[in-house]
Order: C-alpha cells, then structure tokens, then sequence
C-alpha cells in the first residue's frame, strides 16, 4: 500500500484526505487554531490514518495547500518527522494544468488553486464557476481552455454569523442551518434566515455575473459546489454538482503533476 496523505490548511479548520493511488479512503478535519506545533499535528495525523487501519509506515507522499502562511513550518517538520517525507507545497509556481490568469498569481490562495486544478480534471474543456465555503465563501471563474479568471469572496456563514455575534449586543451565537421560513419568529430564527437567504442570493447573483461576464450569458458552464457547507444549499438547483472533496483532490492531483 503506498499512501498519499493531503492537508488542506484553511483560516478555520484543516481538512485532510488520505489516498491509496487515484482512491480517497478517508478524510478528516482538524482545528487550525489547534495547531500549534509540529508535533501536535503529527501524532494527530497518526492516529488518524490507525483508526481508518491504515499503517502510518505506508505514506509515501504528503502534500498540502495552506492558507494560513504561520502552520507552514510546522506542517513540513511534522511531514519530515513523523512520515519521513518532504512535503510537497501547492503554490502558484508549482507545475499547473491550469493556467493562473490573474494580475498577480502569487496572491491567489493555494485552495483556490487546487480547486481549480480538480475541476479542470474532472470537467476538461468547460466552463465553470467553483463555489467554495470556507471562512470566507469563494466563487472562482475557470474557463474551458483552463485559465483561471479571478475570484469574488464575500463573507462565508460562520464569519456573518460571528460578526453579528460581536457587534450586536443583543445578538447571540447561532448554528448555521437552514431556515424553515425566510422571516424567523425568535432572534435566533431570524439570523439563521438572514444568513442563510443574504448568502443563497449573493452566490445566485455573482455567479450569473460571472458566467455573462467572463463566458457569455448564451454559454453553458458548469457551477461546482465545495466546501464544509456546500451541502446545505443543495437544494437550491445552485449546483450542477456538490464535491465536497475537491480542494484535497486537487493537492494530489498537483502533486501527482510536480513528480513528472
């Protein structure tokens, strides 16, 4: 068994993949704000691929896409100490089958990128939009010949919910779910319809701007949901398709491309 192990570092929570060859066999999350030092992310890496019976002795390949520039240094000394790899690191200079089409490419953040990479393998020579939801909620522009056109980010759920939480005296810590009416009858009903409905019409919105602006409003593309709550929009006909893994298929997919 040769493993693959990649880690998507994210503002708010790393999220983790573990591939036997082209096969995802587990995925996991884990707090950022948790990790602290190399050793606290090695043993917890560990551990998890023992309890999905997967042999820690078996990963041969450990990449990651980060957001979170401070981690780094912790991220490749627990690859090194802990599964005797050196880390391959998603950025814009790592070898793409995408092309980064941006003003500045090295400002573009690395799951951006790997989402990008993901899409274009799985939907080769379309157009799309790839809505990811994350600390902030991204909605990125690729095109059929595979240039990356840019992005729009606007807050993600949890951020909204926070922000009202802390300047709002009267106003409390909510879950992010989703709403039975868009007009609550308590102050929780009515932030959690408020979230959820300023979030459904944004990404209905920019998305349409997208697609007339950068493909033509007669084009078809195809729109990509990821991200932690890709899910809970699923029924609104947002989506051609919800993957909630594509970020971390993209790492492996980059990192397959930087061995050859």
């Amino acid at each position: 068994m040769s493993i693959k192990l990649c880690l998507d570092i994210g503002n708010t929570e790393l999220h983790g993949g573990v591939f036997d060859s082209d096969v995802l066999l587990t995925t996991f999350r884990y707090d950022t704000k948790q990790l602290t030092t190399s050793d606290m992310l090695g043993t917890f890496l560990r551990m998890v691929l023992r309890e999905n019976n997967v042999n820690p002795s078996c990963v041969t390949e450990f990449g990651f896409a980060s957001v979170v520039p401070g981690v780094n240094y912790s991220v490749r000394a627990a690859s090194i100490k802990y599964f005797d790899c050196e880390p391959f690191m998603l950025t814009a200079q790592s070898k793409l089958p995408v092309t980064i089409a941006t003003i500045n490419p090295n400002q573009l953040g690395a799951d951006l990128i790997a989402g990008a990479v993901a899409a274009v393998q799985r939907y080769p020579n379309k157009d799309m939009v790839v809505v990811d939801f994350g600390t902030a909620t991204t909605l990125s522009a690729i095109r059929a010949d595979g240039a990356y056109l840019g992005t729009s980010i606007i807050p993600g759920l949890k951020t909204s919910a926070e922000a009202l939480k802390l300047n709002a005296a009267n106003l409390p810590e909510v879950a992010i779910v989703k709403p039975q009416s868009y007009l609550g009858r308590t102050t929780v009903e009515s932030m959690q319809a408020g979230l959820y409905y300023n979030q459904l019409a944004a990404i209905r919105e920019i998305s349409q701007g997208i697609v007339s602006d950068c493909f033509g409003a007669n084009k078809t593309s195809v729109m990509i949901g990821t991200g932690g709550f890709a899910r809970l929009f699923a029924e609104e006909q947002l989506f051609d398709i919800v993957l909630p893994n594509l970020v971390i298929e993209g790492i492996k997919v980059a990192m397959d491309s930087n061995q050859s």
